[in-house]
């Protein structure tokens, strides 16, 4: 439970970094550096981990599509950062588990309960609450940011379709990561590159900084734990992300944005509580290190 806890409060500083280096820098110059630091770590650990395994995979395909679906989300997530708050845009993030359902069912084939349509239903509610429609229209950057929300979805659902294979988290992680340096390598030199500010390119190193104890102990925490205990605390993410906004960027939240992430959450846990079990094992890699 605690590890889970702590990738809780190390997520959300995620996006308090990103939306810092929005500030500075375009939208590619920091997919391209923070994924090359990113990748960087990822694969360092990798290799220490694996060594020469590091590099085996029999579903290199399937690697390869979740890496262009990372870099779509990535894009997306990191170019609307600099226009919504990170409470709002972790809130959005959070309806993930309600897209995989619905993948669960069209995709996977597997049947779905009348709790788990409920899920849906509030899910979508909340959703519709925190792109807040009214006299000046839906928020275009909440919308936005649905895209990571169904890409991690996508990527969700094929590590469940391959979980059986054995492929530890850190592989999955670093060849994702891989995939968005690939496609923000190719955007960044052929476009009118620019470089890091000098005077922001310490934040850079922070995005490494907690994304790696981030995989690593929310992994810990599922491959070590209950789902069901588990999985209700990454809700902690969400205050949390309140938090950081109010303490780094002076944002306070809208009602709105309470009103949809508390539709959300309880769609989340409906789904954790009643959703029927996949028909797909679950891998045990075991411990992490």
């Amino acid at each position: 439970m605690l590890a889970m806890v702590v990738s809780s409060l190390c997520f959300p500083m995620l996006g308090v970094v990103v939306r810092a280096v929005r500030q500075q820098d375009d939208v590619f110059t920091v997919m391209f550096f923070s994924g090359l630091l990113n990748c960087i770590a990822l694969w360092t650990v990798l290799l220490v981990r694996e060594k020469r395994g590091a590099f085996r995979t029999s579903i290199l395909h399937v690697h390869l599509i979740r890496g262009a679906l990372g870099a779509l989300g990535a894009t997306s997530i990191v170019y609307s950062m600099k226009f919504v708050q990170v409470d709002l845009a972790l809130t959005v993030l959070m309806s993930s588990p309600v897209w995989s359902a619905l993948l669960a069912r069209f995709w996977l084939r597997e049947e779905l309960n009348w709790a788990t349509w409920l899920a849906i239903g509030l899910g979508f509610c909340g959703i519709l609450i925190t792109a807040n429609p009214g006299v000046e229209g839906l928020n275009l950057w909440v919308l936005l940011i649905l895209v990571p929300a169904v890409g991690m979805s996508l990527q969700n659902t094929m590590m469940t379709r391959y979980t059986g294979l054995g492929e530890s988290p850190w592989k999955w992680s670093a060849f994702n990561e891989l995939g968005i340096l690939v496609s923000s390598c190719l955007l960044w030199f052929s476009l009118e590159r620019t470089f890091v500010d000098l005077e922001s390119a310490w934040l850079y190193l922070l995005i490494p900084a907690f994304l790696l104890p981030a995989v690593y102990f929310v992994s810990y925490a599922f491959l070590n734990g209950s789902a069901s205990v588990i999985a209700p605390l990454g809700y902690v993410q969400l205050p949390t992300a309140a938090l950081y906004g109010w303490l780094v960027f002076e944002e306070t939240p809208k009602n709105k944005t309470y009103y949809g992430a508390l539709l959300i959450i309880l769609a989340g846990l409906i789904l954790i509580r009643f959703a029927p079990k996949s028909k797909y094992p679950r891998s045990r890699n075991g411990p992490l290190v």
